[in-house]
């Protein structure tokens, strides 16, 4: 009986840091640290998680924006497309990992927005 229950408590135990491993559930606070670390906040803001940019006309992201899709951010970031004409100002330089946990971060914003 004692084994079963160390057998039982061993594969809960496995069961529970694989399912977030592979899980974004760290990813909202991942994103503000790339956001921060890639100095996207010299030029934009996002005021609900006190992010404020110094530049007086920034952008905030806190609510999101209704059109954007992770495809959208993802090529528009690497300035493989335009904006309103317009390539965005800086390539991201962080890795692909990085700018899909940042994108899903912005993402995340235009839900939490809802509520």
């Amino acid at each position: 009986m004692k084994n079963s229950y160390i057998y039982f408590l061993s594969v809960l135990t496995i069961l529970t840091f694989y399912g977030f491993s592979g899980s974004n559930y760290f990813s909202k606070e991942d994103g503000k640290k790339i956001f921060v670390d890639q100095k996207c906040i010299s030029c934009h803001s996002v005021k609900s998680f006190d992010l404020i940019s110094k530049k007086k006309d920034a952008t905030d992201f806190s609510s999101g924006n209704k059109t954007w899709t992770a495809e959208f951010l993802s090529q528009y970031l690497k300035k493989e497309i335009k904006l309103d004409g317009a390539l965005h100002k800086n390539i991201f330089k962080g890795t692909d990992d990085q700018l899909k946990t940042l994108i899903d971060w912005l993402l995340a914003l235009k839900t939490q927005s809802k509520k």
